[in-house]
């Protein structure tokens, strides 16, 4: 009896500690949709909506990985909430895009982007504002955008991208050759 109860003992600490499977499905709330390039766009709509749109730039995702939107980067790390619940829980609505590549994919992410915005506009009607937030690969999408879009972004936060000088952010690893942002 007493090695069973260890045995249901260790089972239970180690069911604990096992990692979560990644959401493959749009949360509750959302929808995803396919992009004319191949990407997956995700569209929440919060209970009661602002009329503002957050449109947010995930961060860099492995070329290894599948293509699609990086469910692990939509998980607040110590917290219940992913992103999209932050942000409609709010009162905004949400828009993404996984991007038709992984990598290093500034050039895809600025134009999926641009797309998820008509794509919303066309499926819930125009918002008044919208903002674009991203972070690390996102940081730079977001950076650019805003300066290539400024008629469509009315704003945005774009947080530890790599900016400035690309080549000196790569560490000299002598990959730095492979990166064009513009």
């Amino acid at each position: 009896a007493r090695d069973v109860a260890r045995l249901l003992a260790f089972l239970i600490c180690f069911c604990l500690f096992l990692p979560r499977p990644v959401q493959a499905t749009a949360p509750l709330g959302c929808e995803d949709g396919a992009q004319n390039s191949g990407a997956t766009y995700r569209i929440c709509m919060p209970a009661q909506w602002n009329n503002r749109l957050i449109v947010y730039a995930h961060g860099y995702v492995s070329p290894t990985r599948p293509v699609g939107i990086p469910e692990d980067q939509m998980r607040l790390p110590g917290s219940a909430f992913s992103v999209d619940q932050l942000v409609t829980n709010q009162g905004y609505d949400f828009a993404t895009s996984g991007y038709s590549s992984n990598g290093l994919a500034i050039q895809q992410g600025i134009a999926e982007l641009v797309d998820v915005v008509a794509i919303f506009k066309a499926l819930k009607g125009a918002p008044t504002k919208v903002m674009l937030i991203g972070v690390s690969e996102g940081g730079a999408i977001t950076a650019l955008a805003l300066e290539r879009h400024p008629d469509l972004f009315d704003g945005g936060l774009a947080m530890c991208g790599p900016y400035g000088s690309f080549r000196s952010q790569g560490g000299g690893s002598g990959s730095e050759g492979r990166w064009q942002l513009w």
